[in-house]
């Protein structure tokens, strides 16, 4: 295989991924209503789940095949990718006339969460090495915040939609959906590995950039998409909700697999970005609402020059 047909399969690769992704998502939101789900769980966790698809399927695929820092590498820049390009886009939507809604009082909880895992996770991997037993702590983190939402949910109002007659058909659709990803996941951890090692880059630098892209679009078109149409709180708790599973479901569940090993430098370079991203999305937070299309070009020129520099 040359190198155009590796950077065609990851193309492609990635396009299928996003199909795929939507395709669970409304899979989801319709089983969910079948069951008697609440909308706020459907929201936060199945869909969030869903538009993580991708990430998860490519992250533990790479540490099953001893990529742990590919695995790693793909959770934290979908996290880059989602607070700069996602959040970016929405507020750049919001800018161009939607009316937005929101619940700040819940979504300042998650980010402190979310923060919090940051700071934890920064922490482990000063020595440039994620343990298995250090793993262990996320995992268990990640269920706490299911107990939270489902409780949370509790109060929470069931979606009206009209179920569907043969829910077997849906439950089979959304397995086959799910299979879909996992391979198509293979196509763009193979394709990423050659490419990397084709022009000799860092496994860790090719996962935050090239792949952390591709895995977040979901996120990505599901914000904008959202904030166009005025649900602003939606698209950003489909962003934060899946930074959580990405830092500590995806970075997490990778560990475990097989450790994770990254230089001294990546560490830096990678956490330096993170810190730097998460005060821009807190700035945007406190002011963008007063001018929000200058703040959402502000956050997608953060992630431009993010990549410049990776």
């Amino acid at each position: 295989m040359n190198i155009y047909i590796a950077f065609a399969l990851l193309l492609v690769g990635f396009y299928f991924l996003f199909v795929a992704a939507e395709k669970f998502v409304d899979l989801a939101v319709v089983i969910s209503a079948y069951f008697g789900i609440p909308g706020i769980v459907t929201g936060t966790i199945i869909v969030g789940f869903a538009t993580s698809a991708p990430e998860f399927a490519v992250s533990i695929l790479a540490s099953m095949q001893g990529l742990s820092q590919m695995g790693l590498g793909n959770g934290v820049g979908s996290v880059i990718c989602n607070e700069t390009l996602g959040l970016g886009l929405g507020f750049v939507a919001l800018g161009l006339g939607s009316v937005a809604t929101f619940d700040k009082k819940y979504l300042g909880k998650v980010i402190l969460f979310l923060d919090a895992g940051l700071l934890a996770l920064y922490f482990f991997m000063r020595d440039g090495v994620l343990l298995r037993t250090e793993a262990i702590f996320f995992v268990v983190c990640l269920g706490l915040y299911f107990l939270v939402v489902g409780r949370s949910s509790q109060k929470a109002k069931l979606e009206r939609v009209t179920p569907p007659k043969h829910i077997g058909l849906y439950l089979m659709s959304f397995a086959l959906i799910l299979l879909t990803v996992v391979v198509l996941s293979r196509v763009v951890v193979f394709s990423a590995v050659y490419i990397a090692e084709f022009f000799q880059m860092s496994k860790t630098i090719i996962a935050v950039t090239i792949v952390a892209l591709g895995t977040s679009l979901p996120e990505v078109a599901t914000a904008f998409a959202a904030s166009r149409k005025g649900h602003l709180d939606i698209a950003v708790g489909n962003i934060i909700g899946s930074d959580v599973l990405n830092i500590f479901g995806i970075v997490g569940i990778s560990a475990i697999i097989h450790p994770v090993v990254i230089s001294p430098a990546e560490v830096h370079f990678v956490f330096g970005w993170l810190f730097v991203v998460m005060l821009a999305t807190a700035f945007t937070f406190y002011k963008g609402y007063k001018r929000p299309f200058v703040w959402g070009l502000g956050l997608i020129s953060l992630y431009f020059l993010y990549l410049f520099f990776a």
